[in-house]
């Protein structure tokens, strides 16, 4: 959707009548349309019944991967090499790597980007947002074939509810003979500028085919690709892939550093690339003078679609803080194809970690004079951002406004990197920044809303629009980060142009100390004790963190009986000092029950909650006998406990009774339930379940209750 760019719109033009083909391309894939003597007939495939639906499309975004089936050993064949995943783009395409594809669109081919390997099917400015927005995606994939299905999708508008028209179509890709079809179901409506393209582009961007560009497809309509049945296209060519990591992201290194040097290459060609050649590593400063310089030879094959990851024999030693290119270049192939892959540059900035203050930003500060300015005046963009020493506390994050010209104000947010994949998950922080308090033509410094402290990863630092034509400052000065992304709604995306631009978005840090506190153990009541009558809970608490603590909560709680919550209230604990604390409500509950009792401590920012609990086993009896011999029975195996994904759990049920499952929470709501368990060892998906406790209870011809730790 959104553009910062206008650009002039070109009358609409519907594919008629006319009979069309095309090719051979390099490879040589040739197409035809429905229309064409011996061309494809058009036949809509209807899965919406049987198959997967894709979930989390919005306003240019990509979900994914799906990994095809692979039954009877047919794999499906993209030009000269094989592909078991896929990628779904919200503007109508699929790739077999993630790539984002957004308005405005690259000509099919193009090798001047790193945007490749895609089958496009309807690629224009589609969304899946919007108030009653009617689009769905469904895909079904079998042995044979795989279909992707856009139903209803509409155009992007900046008229609001933000869309209109209609699209429905599909992709099927033949696992056998190797065709690609697209069926075009019906088509109504125009998108803002009639940039509307179909094509297939290969993992180079420099073959592909364009049936058609500007134009819009007729309703029940076909085009279909032909696989070559002699290919006689082969070529050489190798490609650095990237830098230190997958992605080639940008890093913040901590000043003084010693940093290695990795990388990985490939062969993208069809051809194997025989011996010798050389991988040459470099380093350069920020007026790019060569600060390093080294190389690995290659003495093996790399044959068609291998790859190698390897290190350098020599690493980076920063000699100062500021800015810095990591830069791989391939060498020495005789008849190397593509040169522009020949190279990946990796931004590397070094951070003096001695400072006050830790000033994160990948740009020079100098904005291109235009800025970002979505045309609607909603959604935003943001830049990951890592420390480059934990733990550390935000200070500030600043943003260069560009212009302002109908006096909007603006969101600063922050967000975690805890979502799928380490994409943008929690919402740490928000602050409304008014039109009033705007700095036009420079940085604004937004302070937090409340004390956040970073342990671990990274955070999303973001700028959200509040009308139209305010406009951020970004940077085309390279290197460049690949650190930006962009969002509606909830939907986000790596930025369109993250590979040409950065944001002028900083985060300063200042370093802070561990704050941590816990629990050492439960001294009173004692495992597997019965308590006849109202008996007093003690346990250690102990300070696990580098200050003093005094500001905290204690919590027990047993299940079936309700939580108790006392104020710390003690001496101050210096660091490494521990304390038995004694609640002043007594632990009691009119019905006999067992399980387990917990204890644990809560503060804001408390760094390690894997410390914060100590739990043991009782019974609550009202009546001696035989307490003991039920308690033990019902007893409940889990394991691994803490868990991260899933936990296994095993309970004493040799006669295979039904039971039911309930997972409760601390304030005892059920948060998951099953029915009909006769299984003694079953294992439970985490799913959404959030950090913390939780109590386990298995209902039928006893009673199992056990404790689960979620991280």
């Amino acid at each position: 959707m959104r553009r910062f760019l206008l650009i002039l719109a070109l009358l609409p033009f519907c594919l008629n009548a006319m009979a069309l083909s095309g090719g051979p391309d390099k490879y040589g894939y040739t197409w035809k349309d429905s229309n064409e003597p011996g061309g494809p007939t058009f036949n809509w495939v209807n899965i919406l019944t049987s198959d997967r639906k894709v979930n989390g499309l919005g306003d240019d975004n990509v979900r994914g991967p799906f990994s095809f089936i692979n039954a009877g050993g047919v794999d499906f064949r993209f030009y000269w090499y094989t592909v078991d995943k896929f990628w779904v783009g919200s503007n109508g395409y699929i790739c077999f790597n993630n790539v984002m594809l957004a308005s405005v669109f690259p000509q099919i081919p193009d090798s001047t980007d790193n945007r490749h390997n895609f089958i496009s099917a309807l690629l224009a400015d589609l969304t899946f947002s919007g108030v009653g927005n009617p689009a769905q995606c469904y895909y079904k994939d079998t042995w044979d074939s795989l279909i992707v299905c856009y139903m209803n999708v509409p155009f992007y508008t900046d008229v609001q509810p933000t869309w209109t028209g209609s699209n429905t179509f599909q992709i099927i890709l033949n696992k056998v003979d190797k065709s690609i079809t697209i069926n075009f179901l019906n088509q109504t409506g125009v998108t803002l500028t009639n940039d509307v393209k179909t094509g297939i582009e290969n993992l180079t961007g420099n073959i592909g085919l364009m049936p058609f560009n500007g134009t819009y497809p007729a309703s029940n309509y076909c085009i279909r690709y032909y696989y070559p049945v002699n290919p006689t296209y082969f070529v050489y060519d190798g490609a650095a892939l990237w830098n230190s990591h997958q992605g080639n992201n940008g890093q913040f290194l901590p000043y003084p550093t010693t940093f290695p040097l990795k990388a990985r290459i490939a062969n993208t060609g069809n051809l194997d690339i025989p011996p010798p050649f050389q991988a040459q590593g470099r380093i350069k400063n920020y007026s790019g003078a060569i600060l390093l310089n080294t190389s690995v030879p290659f003495s093996d094959t790399l044959k068609v679609l291998d790859d190698s990851i390897f290190n350098y024999t020599q690493s980076f030693t920063p000699s100062t803080f500021g800015t810095y290119s990591y830069v791989t270049h391939l060498t020495g192939i005789t008849g190397d194809l593509i040169y522009s892959n020949d190279s990946v540059t990796q931004e590397l900035v070094a951070i003096d970690t001695s400072t006050l203050i830790m000033k994160l930003n990948y740009t020079d500060n100098s904005s291109d004079g235009l800025g970002l300015s979505w045309v609607d005046g909603t959604g935003g963009v943001a830049m990951y951002m890592v420390p480059p020493k934990y733990p550390c506390k935000v200070y500030n994050t600043k943003y260069f406004i560009e212009s302002n010209p109908n006096l909007n104000g603006f969101s600063a947010k922050i967000y975690d990197d805890d979502g799928q994949g380490g994409s943008p998950g929690t919402l740490i922080d928000s602050v409304f920044v008014p039109a009033a308090g705007i700095i036009v033509g420079g940085y604004n410094t937004v302070n937090p809303s409340h004390p956040i402290i970073i342990y671990d990863g990274g955070v999303y630092v973001t700028w959200e629009m509040h009308g139209t034509g305010t406009a951020l400052g970004k940077d085309p000065t390279p290197p460049i980060s690949f650190n930006s992304w962009e969002f509606v709604g909830n939907y986000w995306s790596p930025y369109r142009n993250n590979q040409d631009e950065d944001f002028l978005i900083e985060l300063n840090l200042q370093k802070a100390q561990i704050e941590d506190v816990g629990t050492a153990g439960i001294t009173m009541p004692l495992l597997n004790d019965t308590l006849f009558a109202p008996g007093t809970v003690k346990a250690w608490v102990k300070n696990y963190g580098q200050t003093a603590e005094s500001a905290f909560d204690v919590h027990y709680k047993m299940w079936g009986c309700p939580e108790v919550v006392q104020p710390y209230s003690g001496a101050t604990l210096s660091p490494g000092d521990s304390v038995l604390f004694t609640f002043t409500t007594p632990l009691y509950n009119a019905t006999d029950i067992y399980g387990d009792l917990c204890v644990w401590t809560s503060k804001m920012n408390d760094y390690d909650i894997h410390n914060d609990s100590s739990c043991v086993f009782i019974n609550i009896s009202h009546d001696n006998s035989g307490i003991s011999e039920m308690a033990a029975s019902a007893r409940i195996s889990t394991y691994p406990n803490p868990f991260k994904e899933e936990v296994t759990v095993e309970f004493d049920n040799t006669t295979h009774d039904s039971y039911r499952l309930a997972l409760r929470d601390i304030y005892g709501k059920i948060v998951f339930s099953q029915e009909n368990i006769t299984a003694s060892r079953f294992t439970l998906q985490r799913r959404n379940l959030a950090p913390g406790i939780y109590f386990i209870e298995l209902t039928g011809k006893k009673k199992f209750i056990g404790k689960l730790v979620a991280e």
